[in-house]
């Protein structure tokens, strides 16, 4: 679901120029320069198989190691590399051979089970802090598949919650929630007032839209959003067993 939100198509396929400063995003989740990730990412798959990864570069070997002094450089110059290299209005594509390159990762069955692990390790872990917080401060237990979806979702969009976690504790003190999703509607309207202006609307509308089932409308700040997508079938009504086992070990 997430998925849909970042791309469209395949997601493995997704190769995204500067439209939004982040230089290069790539992949499911849309790792991406400026953060970091997404030179994380291809260091993991490296450490899994670095022939491979070689072979998608159509073994050029100059290219290859003129992609990796990007990565190992700075942030600053690797999101200039990616700027030069985005295309069309807006600066959505990126030019040959690089998207090709990338294209031909993401058709990898290791790289596809390294993202996976991947989309865990950094955003999955923090969804699980998120329940962690929630369970001290409300008695409310999270275990349905679309609030879980919500909370997983705002991680790989904005982080933790951490930015708003005093005006989370106090609303949930408040107002004293007495459903799951009124809980997590809390959470995810508060995170998103702690996105830049020109994004707040459109993370509200995504976590929204992810309890909701539906499209939803959300203005703020001067801006409005209404986000759609096609993997709303897939969030049914379902409770998510042994989550314990996640807060817990």
């Amino acid at each position: 679901v997430t998925a849909a939100f970042e791309t469209s198509g395949d997601p493995y396929q997704q190769v995204t120029g500067n439209f939004d400063g982040a230089g290069l995003s790539y992949g499911p989740i849309q790792c991406n320069l400026l953060s970091g990730t997404l030179q994380e990412l291809f260091r993991r798959f490296r450490g899994e198989d670095e022939n491979r990864l070689k072979s998608c570069f159509d073994n050029n070997e100059a290219d290859y190691r003129a992609f990796w002094k990007v990565l190992d450089g700075t942030r600053k110059k690797a999101i200039a590399w990616g700027d030069a290299r985005s295309t069309g209005k807006g600066k959505h594509g990126f030019k040959q051979p690089w998207k090709g390159y990338l294209q031909a990762v993401g058709r990898e069955p290791v790289f596809r089970r390294v993202m996976l692990v991947f989309a865990y390790d950094k955003y999955g872990k923090r969804a699980v802090a998120a329940l962690s917080f929630l369970r001290g401060i409300s008695p409310v237990r999270i275990t349905g598949l679309r609030c879980l979806a919500a909370l997983y979702d705002m991680c790989v969009q904005q982080g933790s919650l951490n930015k708003a976690a005093d005006e989370i504790r106090t609303r949930v003190f408040n107002e004293m929630p007495g459903d799951e999703f009124s809980l997590t509607r809390i959470v995810v309207e508060e995170r998103a007032k702690k996105a830049s202006p020109r994004w707040r609307a459109d993370c509200l509308s995504r976590r929204l839209s992810i309890l909701e089932r539906l499209p939803v409308t959300v203005s703020m700040n001067g801006h409005r959003s209404k986000r759609s997508n096609p993997g709303y079938y897939l969030l049914r009504n379902s409770p998510i067993k042994d989550l314990d086992d996640y807060l817990e070990g």
